[in-house]
């Protein structure tokens, strides 16, 4: 509505109208304020958790991600469509403030907006009017003709676009027929408005019709402030929170079980969740984003983290608050509950997620769908004893052989036979641990990454020694199966160890290993510089301690490893190395950098059997196959054993060779010696 009342006598002092107003005002107070402190509430019954540090850093995320809609606008078509509507909805709300303001003091105007700024607030209010009808436009035409895969379509969106654009039109007629009637100055800064004014033209029914679309924008505004609080839609007031409270950790870092404090471990019922967790449910716009970015539901399986999300926030907003427990464990039993897994969630479609963190990485509003699935995990595995039963065999070797083979410690150190590899144990004045980790100590064709790397620590003269016997597993595959009493044992082994050496610098081919050390070994005292070898390489490289030898004519693609790119944002290190070798010369698939898809072996994947028809490694291959790779390129020992067979899987392993970066270069400086 415009800033200035229409006429205070004939409409705003009359007491009635007055009365209605304030009486319709109340009663949408009332209800809004009701639900919210009911949900408020339910949050609360999460278990505490501090997510208000750093307030500048969350505030400058809400500025980029919420005010931005950077996330959003990734997506061109809906994503211009969202950014109209939403900033047409925050101007709307400002008019709309303004609106209610009047109808109870007579000549009220929002400071600075409708005084100084005025003309460009009038301007702005009318132009986006406009852009946000066609944006509601463009929203419901996806809704009925585009339907992208796993976007909820259900009546209560038709409802809210609807909603919306009775605000947008009411305020639009309304400020047309003020000009119309009054022939006030603001269409200079209306022209959308002064339009409008053509067609009620002037006479006793235009100020019929102005009163018509002040109370059914009345109306339409707190139905739809209530609507949302009760709907499928309480993303529109809990998104820029949720933005706010986004943890700041590591993305690699898992919350520390207290072991010897609890008596259940992880969630056995809603209220085991932190209350962040149960704000992310509130906060899903039911997009799906999340799940097409999910490799196990692109392979067919039934895992859809959006499902996951929307099925515990409909149990959860079935239960009643006194039916929960508080932080201090007060709690009134209520009616049995049905458990979250296999009552809610099915235990398959936990064991399915690879933690590749695809789905939080694209969703716009910052849910955090890995550490809810984990703690259903840790529930399932260390309260439930329910581990998949290809997995229990690598979780009892990883306890007491303490690597997931279950091959004798003494074999870890072999494969540095001839290569003058330094013991810690013998010689403990070196400057870079490597940290061989169990794929490259255990697996064969593992083992010749690590050779072909130490050959290069050896030619650029780096000092560097292993722990050989000593190096326990580094617990990322117990951790994130959801046995987190086994990973803080070997943690806590590992530490003590590294610290009686006096280590402070590690190096490691393993993206989930570099993971683990850098981003969750502080929580047990180990605080290390922890770089992956795709980082010293490229660095060696740089200050020429190394340089490639032989140019290979050959196309080659990178796989980003998820725990190298997306958990730790290391994307270029390894292209700089594959383009010394390559002259300059890389294939990027169809999905790379924060887009890559997951070969398939997080989160405890790779000791489980791929039971699907379409398997995620081998639709990893055939996409470096569509991109015209020879050569598939990895940073990970995990990749390298997945894609593979992957190859092989697919009869691809005679077209396209799969390699480390550090067997590419070493060839490359190998086969110059050579000539």
């Amino acid at each position: 509505m415009l800033p200035y009342p229409f006429k205070p006598e004939e409409f705003f002092l009359n007491p009635v109208a007055k009365l209605v107003f304030i009486i319709i005002c109340a009663l949408g107070i009332y209800q809004f304020a009701r639900r919210a402190i009911y949900l408020i509430k339910m949050v609360k019954a999460g278990k505490p958790e501090n997510r208000i540090d750093q307030p500048v850093r969350r505030l400058l995320n809400v500025l980029k991600f919420v005010l931005g809609q950077r996330r959003l606008l990734n997506l061109a078509y809906i994503g211009s469509a969202h950014f109209v509507i939403f900033w047409g909805f925050v101007l709307l709300s400002f008019g709309t403030l303004s609106f209610l303001g009047r109808g109870l003091i007579d000549g009220f105007r929002l400071p600075i907006i409708e005084t100084i700024l005025a003309p460009a607030f009038l301007f702005l209010l009318d132009v986006f009017s406009v852009l946000v009808i066609i944006g509601l436009v463009m929203a419901g035409l996806r809704r009925i003709f585009i339907k992208p895969l796993k976007l909820s379509i259900h009546p209560g969106g038709y409802i809210l676009l609807g909603l919306i654009f009775l605000l947008v039109v009411t305020d639009l007629i309304a400020d047309g027929i003020y000009i119309t009637m009054t022939g006030a100055s603001e269409s200079n800064w209306m022209p959308i408005g002064a339009a409008l004014a053509s067609v009620f033209g002037y006479g006793a029914s235009s100020q019929f019709y102005y009163w018509l679309m002040f109370w059914a924008h009345l109306a339409a505004f707190w139905a739809l402030a209530v609507y949302v609080l009760y709907s499928k839609h309480l993303h529109i007031f809990v998104a820029p929170f949720n933005v706010f409270f986004y943890t700041l950790k590591p993305r690699g870092e898992l919350e520390k079980m207290e072991l010897e404090e609890s008596e259940s471990f992880g969630a056995t019922k809603i209220e085991d969740f932190r209350w962040k967790n149960i704000l992310d449910l509130y906060a899903c716009t039911e997009c799906g984003r999340c799940t097409r970015a999910c490799p196990a539901y692109a392979s067919g399986k039934s895992l859809s983290p959006r499902d996951i999300i929307i099925d515990l926030r409909d149990h959860f907003l079935s239960l009643r608050p006194q039916n929960l427990k508080d932080d201090q464990g007060r709690r009134i039993e209520g009616n049995a509950r049905r458990p979250l897994v296999e009552g809610i969630i099915k235990s398959q479609d936990l064991w399915a997620c690879t933690t590749c963190f695809a789905c939080q990485d694209e969703c716009p509003v910052f849910i955090e769908h890995v550490p809810i699935i984990l703690e259903m995990r840790r529930n399932l595995v260390l309260t439930e004893g329910q581990a998949p039963s290809e997995v229990a065999p690598s979780l009892r070797n990883i306890e007491q052989r303490q690597n997931p083979f279950g091959v004798p410690q003494s074999e870890r150190p072999a494969w540095t036979k001839g290569l003058g590899v330094k013991i810690l144990a013998e010689d403990s004045n070196v400057e870079y641990l490597l940290w061989a980790g169990c794929y490259g100590a255990f697996d064969n064709r593992n083992k010749d990454v690590l050779i072909a790397f130490a050959k290069l620590l050896n030619y650029a003269q780096i000092s560097y020694g292993i722990l050989g016997e000593e190096e326990h597993c580094c617990g990322d595959p117990a951790r994130r199966l959801g046995d987190d009493y086994n990973f803080q044992m070997l943690a806590q082994t590992n530490v003590e160890i590294m610290n009686g050496y006096s280590v402070t610098k590690i190096v490691t081919p393993c993206p989930h290993g570099y993971n683990t050390i850098k981003n969750e070994y502080g929580q047990f005292g180990g605080n290390y510089e922890v770089y992956h070898h795709s980082e010293l390489i490229s660095k060696l490289l740089k200050d020429g301690r190394l340089k490639a030898g032989k140019t290979f004519d050959i196309r080659a693609a990178y796989h980003d490893s998820c725990y190298l790119g997306r958990y730790n944002d290391i994307y270029d290190s390894p292209r700089d190395v594959i383009r010394s070798v390559t002259g300059a010369k890389l294939i990027e698939m169809k999905r790379h950098r924060r887009k890559s898809f997951c070969c398939g072996a997080g989160g405890g994947r790779m000791w489980m059997e791929e039971n699907s028809n379409q398997k995620v490694n081998q639709v990893r291959v055939e996409e470096a196959h569509r991109a015209g790779a020879d050569n598939l390129i990895t940073a990970c020992p995990f990749c390298l054993s997945m894609l593979e067979d992957g190859l092989k899987g697919k009869n691809l392993d005679d077209t396209i060779k799969i390699r480390d970066i550090a067997e590419l270069l070493i060839d490359s400086i190998e086969e110059m010696k050579e000539k």
